[in-house]
């Protein structure tokens, strides 16, 4: 068992190993997110990495904040990490362009498999001009039809209040 804390009473104390500061106890970046998932799950870089099918480099990079992750990595990431982090704020533009990522899509892919011009895409996610019924209604079913698999379920559009049209 261990040594007794105090010989008379035959008590023993444990406690967890202490956090070091390379723990993000408030993550901010998904390198931050990755970090902490990996250090709760007590994995070394090495290990995560062969994960996802990339170099160790690779998450010391996305750790530190040297880069960022290319978006075909994302869906690896989001299993990973068990979520993808979603600000509920976010407006329909910033939702769309993170449930495109979440898939690890470029807008060019997203916009063959919807069927939509990228441009439009590009637009309706910078929110720069507002798409014509058809794409956007296209893209509203694309937010509502996303995998589960895909740790983005928060990105979904929310229900539309009743009595008000869109």
């Amino acid at each position: 068992m261990g040594t007794p804390a105090l010989p008379c009473c035959h008590l023993s104390l444990r406690c967890g190993k202490p956090r070091g500061p390379e723990y993000p106890e408030n993550p901010r970046t998904l390198g931050d997110h990755i970090r902490k998932r990996r250090l709760d799950l007590g994995l070394r870089q090495r290990e995560v990495a062969q994960e996802m099918g990339i170099s160790p480099m690779t998450v010391c990079n996305w750790e530190v904040g040297r880069t960022e992750p290319e978006i075909r990595y994302l869906p690896a990431i989001h299993r990973f990490i068990g979520f993808c982090p979603v600000d509920p704020g976010w407006t329909f533009g910033e939702r769309l362009r993170a449930a495109r990522e979440a898939r690890g899509w470029s807008v060019t892919v997203a916009g063959a498999f919807l069927r939509i011009d990228p441009g439009t895409i590009r637009d309706a996610e910078s929110e720069r001009r507002r798409a014509s019924r058809r794409p956007t209604e296209t893209l509203r079913r694309f937010l509502s039809d996303l995998p589960e698999h895909s740790g983005c379920r928060s990105l979904r559009a929310p229900a539309p209040r009743r009595g008000s049209r869109r």
